[in-house]
């Protein structure tokens, strides 16, 4: 991590690294997603709350327990871990030996799903501010590390 990315990511909260993922890693990630699509299935609680203007005709689909599927379509999970191209980053901002709190998980959200409008628009956010257009081309194999605000949270994930 340079100079210039130690203050990006002070000012901003996050980091873009581009040109992370091969096109055979993300293959291999899309691979056991599709696998396992049946095991996708709508959360039970809104997240809507009170506001109407959160409300929707669905609720958004989660897919969780990457790490434990059968081979081969763990491994790609089990290697983003550890990925060369980010390992350095996430020592350099949470120290060596930083620990997994919770598994990799997958959010997919249908047309009219609850909350959807708003999150689009936090995405498209960060897709301007990475460069991409609305539709997220710009962003494929890159991946993006977030923290929020000073709390010592902190949230990472890949774009595909």
């Amino acid at each position: 991590m340079n100079a210039d990315d130690k203050y990006l990511f002070d000012l901003t909260g996050y980091l873009v690294l581009k040109d992370v993922l091969t096109t055979e890693e993300v293959a291999q990630l899309n691979a056991g997603i599709d696998h396992h699509r049946d095991l996708m299935c709508a959360i039970d609680r809104s997240l809507s709350g009170d506001s109407p203007a959160l409300q929707g005709t669905s609720r958004r689909k989660d897919l969780g327990g990457m790490l434990a599927w059968e081979r081969p379509y763990c491994e790609p999970f089990r290697k983003l871990l550890v990925h060369p191209k980010v390992k350095p980053y996430l020592e350099e901002i949470l120290g060596r030996g930083y620990r997994l709190d919770h598994g990799p998980g997958l959010i997919a959200m249908d047309a009219g799903c609850e909350v959807r409008k708003r999150i689009l628009r936090e995405l498209q956010a960060l897709q301007q501010r990475a460069g991409a257009d609305r539709h997220g081309r710009g962003l494929r194999g890159r991946a993006f590390a977030r923290r929020r605000g000073r709390a010592p949270g902190y949230i990472g994930g890949v774009f595909l």
